[in-house]
C-alpha cells in the first residue's frame, strides 16, 4: 500500500501512541487509503484486555470510581460520568485522531476523519489471531473493497 502524505502522518501518530501513554501495546496495524485497522492492547485493568480498532465506547476499568471524580451531589457529576476515562480507548483514539489531524493541518494536508470509528473487544486468542490476520493481510484485498476507488486520503 503505498502512503499519501497524510497516510504518513497517521502511521508516526500510531507508533507515536505507546510513547505517549502507559500500559499500551500496539498489535497489528494497517493504513489504508480511507481508513486504517489497528489493535490496541491495554494492560493494567485487572486484566489484559484487547482491543481492536478505534473506539468510541467508555472507559475500561475496575469497578470503583477514577481519582478526582467529583462527589455525587456535583452539578459535573453526569459529565464526568459518561466522559472518557484516561486510558481508555476512547481517549487514546480521540488524542490519535487529533495529533493526525493538527499535523496535516500545520502542513495544509486536505484532511479529515470520520465523526466515528468502531471498536471490538477480542475475547481470546484465536479472535486475536483472526482479526489480525485480517488486518495484515486488508492491503492485498483493496480492489475488492467497495471502496476501492473513492477518497486515497488515508481517512
Amino acid at each position: 500500500m503505498k502512503l499519501s502524505p497524510t497516510s504518513v502522518i497517521a502511521d508516526l501518530c500510531w507508533y507515536d501512541i505507546q510513547t505517549r501513554i502507559k500500559n499500551v501495546e500496539l498489535g497489528s496495524f494497517v493504513i489504508m487509503p480511507n481508513h486504517m485497522h489497528g489493535i490496541l492492547i491495554l494492560n493494567g485493568f485487572g486484566k489484559s484486555e484487547k482491543l481492536v480498532g478505534l473506539v468510541g465506547s467508555g472507559g475500561l476499568g475496575g469497578s470503583g470510581e477514577p481519582p478526582g471524580t467529583p462527589p455525587p451531589d456535583s452539578p459535573n457529576e453526569k459529565f464526568s460520568r459518561i466522559s472518557p476515562k484516561p486510558g481508555s480507548v476512547s481517549t487514546i483514539a480521540r488524542s490519535y485522531k487529533s495529533a493526525v489531524t493538527k499535523h496535516a493541518n500545520r502542513l495544509n494536508f486536505d484532511f479529515g476523519w470520520q465523526e466515528r470509528f468502531h471498536d471490538h473487544v477480542i475475547r481470546n486468542q484465536t479472535e486475536y489471531e483472526l482479526i489480525s490476520n485480517y488486518i495484515e493481510t486488508n492491503p492485498a484485498k483493496w480492489k475488492e473493497d467497495q471502496f476501492f476507488g473513492y477518497g486515497g486520503s488515508g481517512r
